[in-house]
């Protein structure tokens, strides 16, 4: 089962362009690191998280998971990463400008496989007599048994956000942190799945009542790394240009259950020919996968990117560019699709 390792939460304020997080503990196998940032206030309103790092401000790019969600006054975004390295690694956000409030987190799970397209609530509640806000979203279409987390991106107009709380059955809180002005907050809550619908929230206590709270949830299920399969290329669909290190299929040359560096194919020179594309051996749904490859460069540099693309080859999903060492490497490289795949093509370039 995908299990909760650790976490870390900050809030900021008073025209912040950069938020950092204390050390987050890594360690397990199938490790992912996933991160929410909230940030806004009166002027600007909203603020956008422009990159979202695992290991600080020079670490490793994590992917956005699903979209931005934008309400009057804040903008909330989610974002994951497979295989981040063992040991204390903090989460930093980098804002595209100078923010009144921002809150991130990070946190890293382990036992993890493909993860689940990303589902969305938000709202404006005006809390009235309460002094308390319950954010919450129902997460649908899972299936019994495996872990779901729903991470909370919080901002209050009027009066100041204290903490965050649990509610009973309806999730674990893991972390939280709150700005102490014009307060943004961020919350992560998970929960195992009873049945094919579940609600995950967490309350936000405020300073007193009459408040006016914006909040986003974002929310994905996780499946098990022991439930997870591997698909692998099976058939040729274009390749011209490639150099095979023996026999004609270049796809039998990347089909191993374990990487053997004996066998391999080659690109065209940087800069010119095309991708390769091959064939899988299972057609692969919407959804967050990791691309395991393993890699190097024969000259001065050079990066390789993946898409999955659908049998009319129109990419359904495609990843960052992946820069490569002189030495042969095993990279565990995110792509999230929006449709059914069933190819997958790899590019190079300088």
């Amino acid at each position: 089962m995908a299990t909760y390792v650790d976490s870390a939460a900050v809030g900021a304020a008073e025209d912040v362009t950069t938020v950092e997080t204390a050390g987050v503990s890594v360690s397990g196998t199938d490790k992912w690191f996933f991160g929410v940032s909230a940030g806004g206030g009166f002027f600007p309103t909203t603020v956008d998280t422009t990159a979202f790092r695992h290991g600080g401000s020079g670490g490793v790019s994590m992917t956005q998971l699903g979209s931005d969600v934008t309400l009057a006054n804040v903008l909330v975004n989610a974002w994951q990463a497979s295989g981040p390295a063992d040991g204390s690694r903090t989460a930093h956000a980098t804002l595209f400008e100078a923010c009144q409030s921002a809150s991130i987190l990070g946190a890293v799970y382990s036992g993890v496989s493909p993860i689940g397209t990303p589902q969305t609530n938000s709202n404006t509640v005006e809390t009235g007599a309460n002094a308390y806000c319950d954010c919450s979203i129902t997460v649908t279409g899972l299936t019994t048994g495996r872990t779901v987390l729903a991470f909370i991106g919080a901002f209050t107009l009027n009066v100041n956000g204290s903490s965050f709380s649990q509610n009973s059955g309806e999730g674990t809180l893991r972390d939280s942190a709150i700005a102490v002005l014009a307060a943004a907050g961020t919350a992560l809550v998970d929960k195992v799945a009873s049945g094919s619908s579940e609600t995950l929230s967490v309350r936000y206590n405020l300073s007193s009542t009459d408040a006016t709270v914006q909040f986003v949830a974002i929310a994905v299920e996780l499946t098990d790394a022991s439930a997870g399969s591997i698909t692998r290329p099976n058939s040729d669909v274009q390749d011209t240009g490639w150099t095979n290190s023996t026999g004609a299929d270049s796809f039998a040359l990347l089909d191993e259950t374990s990487a053997s560096d004996a066998d391999y194919i080659t690109s065209p020179p940087l800069g010119g020919g095309s991708p390769i594309i091959m064939g899988l051996t299972t057609s692969l749904a919407a959804g967050t996968y990791t691309i395991r490859v393993r890699a190097k460069y024969s000259r001065t540099s050079a990066q390789i990117r993946i898409s999955l693309l659908n049998g009319s080859n129109v990419s359904q999903g495609i990843s960052d560019w992946q820069a490569l060492t002189a030495s042969e490497t095993t990279y565990n490289i995110p792509v999230v699709t929006t449709g059914a795949a069933t190819r997958v093509q790899i590019e190079t370039q300088a």
